[in-house]
C-alpha cells in the first residue's frame, strides 16, 4: 500500500484533499483520520461553531466515508444529524441522512427524514429537484414494502403438516405453475417435496412431452427422498412416433402403477408397448385399440386391475372364432370398460360359439367386480351369456341403441345401468342387493318390469338412488305401483326427467319418501304448486334426523313451462337448491301464484 501523503499540520485544506485521496484509494482508515484531524482544528469553525461552510463539507465527507466502513453506520447518522443542524436548509444534508438510514433498513425513517427536508428547502434552491427524485423512489419502495408485508409465503407461515396435506390435493400441472412463482417455491417443488413428480399429467399440455422431458422428470423422481413416479397421463397429442414414450416410461419407471393415453384421432396403440408392464395396475387407452390386442395387453400386465378401452376396432372376424380372453386367466382384473368403434364390423350372434364362451368367461376373469359397455359394443359379444357364475360381479353398464336381450345377472349386483333399447326380460335380474337402478332412454321398459325388478329387493330395502328418465312406457300419472310395496321407503335420489304423466296430483303420494334428498323432474307438468309440495312433504324423516327444516336438499326443474319464479324464489328461501332453466313461455315468468302445501 502507497504511504499517505504528508501534509502540514496548518493547513486545514491539505487534510481535506489528502483525505479524498485516500477514500478515492478505498483507503478508509486514513481517509477517517485525515477527516477527523481537519475538523478539529479551529479554522473549521467560526465563531461558535455554527456557520463555517468548511465543518459542512467535512462532515459529508466523513459520513460517507463511515458508510464503506463495517459497523459505522450509526456514526454517519449522527454526522449527517449535525449537517442538518449546521444548515437545515441546504440539500446535502438530508439526502446523506435518508442514505445512511436506507442503508440501515429504515426506509420509512428514510422517507420522512426526506419529506422534512423538502418542507424546509427552499423552492428556488436548484438541489431541490434531487431531494424530490429520491423522496419519490424511496415512498415507491415503502409502498412496495408495505404490500409485500400483506402477502405472507405460506410455505413459510403454514405448519408443515398441512403445507403437506395442501400439496397431496393439487395436481401436478398447479405443481409446475408454482414452480413459476419464486425461486424460494421452485427450490421447494424440485429439491424438497417428495411427492412432486409421483403423478405426471400432461392431459393439459399444448405439446406432447419430449423425450428430455420425461428423462428430466424421470432423473428428479430418483433423488433421495423423493416419491417414485407412479403415474402417468399423457396429452392429446400424443403421436404415433410416441408409441417409444409409453416402453420407455413402462421400463424406466419400476413403481408406475397407473397409464392413462387420452383419445388421439388416428393414433392406435398395440401390445407391444405394454411388454414389460408387469406391475401396471390402471390402464386407460382412449386412443383406437384392436380387439386382437386386448389379450396380448392383459397377458403382458399379470398384476392389471382395471382395463378401460375407449375405442376398440374390430378389422374383421372369422366365423367360429374364439374371443380374446379364450383360454387366458386374469385373475387380477377387477373393472372392464370397453367401448367399440361406430364404424366396426359387429359379428353376428350365429357366429359366436356360445357354449364355450359361457364356461371360460367366468375362468378368466374369476374377481371381476365391475362391467361396463357403451354404444354398439361388445353387449354382442355378451348378451347371450349368464353372468350369474361372477361371484364377485357388483356394477353392471349398458349403453346400446339396439334392441338386443339382456345378459342374466349374478345376484350381487348392486349397481345397475341401462341405457337403451334394451329388450329385458324380468325373470332374467333377480336383484335383491340392488343399491342404485338407472334404465334412461329406453322405449321398451314399462311399470310392470319396474315393479318385478323391485320385489326381488331384500326387507329393508337397499334401494337408494332410481332413475327412469326419458322411457316414454312408464306411466307417471300416479306412482302407487312404485311406492305401494315400500322398495322406495329409504331412496334418497329419484330421477323422472321426462316423464310427460308427472304433475301435481304425484307430488301428493310423494310424501312417503321420508329419506329422499334430491328429485329430477325436467321437462314434466308439474306447476309451482307441485314444486312446493315437494319441498313441504318429501324428506320428512330426514329432516328431522339432521336437524333441517326441509328433508329434501335439491330439485331440479328445467323446462318445466308451468313453475313461475315466485314458487323457485320461495323454495331457495326455505334453503332447497333448485336447479331451474327459464321456461319456454315468457309471459310465466313473472306470474304471482299464492303456492302452499296441498
Amino acid at each position: 500500500m502507497e504511504k499517505p501523503p504528508k501534509v502540514r499540520e496548518n493547513k486545514l485544506e491539505d487534510l481535506q484533499k489528502a483525505g479524498v485521496e485516500a477514500y478515492r484509494k478505498r483507503d478508509f482508515k486514513a481517509a477517517l483520520e485525515h477527516f477527523t484531524a481537519a475538523l478539529s482544528r479551529p479554522e473549521s469553525w467560526a465563531g461558535r461553531g455554527l456557520s463555517n461552510p468548511k465543518s459542512y463539507e467535512l462532515f459529508n465527507l466523513r459520513a460517507a466515508v463511515y458508510e464503506k466502513m463495517d459497523g459505522k453506520l450509526e456514526e454517519a447518522a449522527n454526522d449527517a444529524k449535525k449537517m442538518i443542524r449546521l444548515d437545515k436548509k441546504s440539500v446535502p444534508g438530508y439526502l446523506r441522512a435518508g442514505k445512511v438510514l436506507g442503508l440501515m433498513g429504515k426506509w420509512e425513517a428514510a422517507l420522512r427524514m426526506y419529506r422534512y427536508g423538502l418542507e424546509r428547502v427552499p423552492q428556488e434552491d436548484n438541489e431541490r429537484k434531487v431531494l424530490v427524485g429520491m423522496c419519490e423512489k424511496v415512498e415507491a419502495r415503502v409502498e412496495k414494502m408495505r404490500n409485500d408485508a400483506k402477502r405472507t409465503d405460506p410455505l413459510s407461515a403454514l405448519p408443515l403438516e398441512l403445507v403437506d396435506l395442501i400439496m397431496l390435493m393439487t395436481d401436478f400441472r398447479s405443481m409446475i405453475r408454482c414452480q413459476r412463482v419464486c425461486k424460494s417455491w421452485r427450490d421447494f417443488f424440485r429439491n424438497y417435496y417428495y411427492h412432486t413428480y409421483r403423478k405426471l399429467d400432461f392431459f393439459h399440455a399444448v405439446t406432447a412431452p419430449k423425450e428430455k422431458t420425461l428423462d428430466k422428470y424421470i432423473n428428479l423422481s430418483r433423488l433421495p427422498g423423493r416419491d417414485p413416479i407412479e403415474e402417468i397421463t399423457f396429452s392429446h397429442f400424443f403421436t404415433r412416433g410416441n408409441d417409444m414414450l409409453v416402453k420407455k416410461c413402462i421400463s424406466e419407471c419400476p413403481s408406475l402403477h397407473t397409464l392413462k393415453i387420452p383419445r388421439v384421432l388416428g393414433m392406435s396403440v398395440g401390445a407391444s408397448c405394454f411388454g414389460d408392464g408387469q406391475l401396471l395396475q390402471t390402464l386407460v387407452l382412449g386412443c383406437r385399440v384392436d380387439i386382437e390386442d386386448l389379450a396380448g395387453i392383459l397377458q403382458a400386465s399379470k398384476r392389471l386391475q382395471r382395463l378401460e378401452c375407449h375405442s376398440v376396432r374390430i378389422r374383421r372376424f372369422i366365423s367360429g372364432a374364439l374371443p380374446w380372453w379364450y383360454g387366458a386367466e386374469y385373475p387380477n382384473l377387477e373393472v372392464i370398460v370397453l367401448k367399440l368403434d361406430q364404424e366396426a364390423d359387429l359379428p353376428r350372434v350365429s357366429d359366436m360359439r356360445v357354449s364355450e364362451l359361457e364356461v371360460d368367461l367366468p375362468r378368466a376373469m374369476p374377481n371381476l367386480r365391475s362391467f361396463a359397455t357403451t354404444d354398439r359394443g361388445p353387449v354382442r359379444f355378451f348378451h347371450l351369456l349368464d353372468f350369474t357364475s361372477f361371484q364377485h360381479l357388483e356394477q353392471f353398464l349398458s349403453h346400446n341403441e339396439f334392441g338386443i336381450h339382456f345378459p342374466y345377472l349374478p345376484q350381487s349386483i348392486t349397481s345397475l345401468t341401462i341405457r337403451g333399447n334394451h329388450l329385458i326380460k324380468s325373470t332374467s335380474i333377480p336383484l335383491p342387493n340392488l343399491h342404485t337402478l338407472s334404465i334412461s332412454e329406453n322405449n321398451v321398459v314399462t311399470n310392470g318390469f319396474i315393479s318385478s325388478v323391485l320385489s326381488y329387493l331384500r326387507s329393508p330395502s337397499p334401494l337408494r338412488v332410481l332413475n327412469l328418465s326419458q322411457c316414454s312406457c312408464i306411466e307417471a300419472a300416479e306412482l302407487s305401483w312404485l311406492l305401494a310395496e315400500g322398495h322406495c321407503d329409504y331412496l334418497e335420489e329419484l330421477y323422472l326427467e321426462g316423464l310427460s304423466g308427472f304433475g301435481d296430483q304425484v307430488t301428493r303420494e310423494m310424501g312417503c319418501l321420508g329419506w329422499l334428498k334430491g328429485l329430477d323432474i325436467s321437462r314434466t307438468r308439474v306447476t309451482g304448486v307441485g314444486l312446493m309440495n315437494i319441498v313441504n312433504g318429501v324428506g320428512r324423516k330426514r329432516a328431522e334426523k339432521i336437524g333441517r327444516e326441509k328433508g329434501v336438499e335439491w330439485v331440479k326443474i328445467v323446462m318445466c313451462d308451468w313453475v313461475g319464479l315466485d314458487a323457485i324464489e320461495l323454495a331457495r328461501k326455505l334453503g332447497v337448491k333448485v336447479t331451474y332453466v327459464a321456461p319456454k313461455l315468457p309471459a310465466l315468468r313473472e306470474r304471482r301464484v299464492r303456492y302452499g302445501y296441498t
